[in-house]
């Protein structure tokens, strides 16, 4: 109940009767005031000023701020893991056109393998042109 107060800045009453017909009652800020209030709706302010209100407004602002600190944190942590995905995705392909059979040394290879990269690379020379 004290929170439906606080945040809705209400006064609220309940009447509850037990089996044995024994009534209870549980109200802010009492009874009385809220049967007051029932009897004179109009009137705006409660009775007894209540000084919770810019508490709980205070509350709600610094509540707002500290979410929207912690929106921009986020937002600026997924910035800079975005940015490190696009240089693992750059690196990663970097990599890939390293291990191609064009940049291999040809140090090293049969003639047989350097027979088959020659005509792989006219292949290729006809493919582009």
């Amino acid at each position: 109940m004290n929170e439906l107060v606080a945040m809705c800045d209400v006064e609220v009453a309940f009447l509850i009767f037990s089996q044995p017909k024994k009534p209870y009652t549980f109200a802010h800020p009492s009874m009385k005031e809220v049967a007051d209030r029932l009897k004179n709706p109009s009137r705006q302010e409660p009775l007894e000023k209540d000084n919770t209100r810019p508490l709980v407004e205070a509350y709600k602002k610094q509540r707002f701020h500290d979410l929207i600190k912690k929106m921009e944190a986020l937002e600026e942590e997924l910035a800079m893991d975005l940015e490190k995905l696009k240089l693992l995705k750059e690196s990663r392909n970097e990599k890939k056109l390293d291990k191609m059979w064009w940049n291999f040394p040809s140090e090293g290879l049969s003639v047989k393998e350097l027979q088959e990269r020659h005509q792989a690379m006219l292949e290729l020379r006809d493919n582009l042109s």
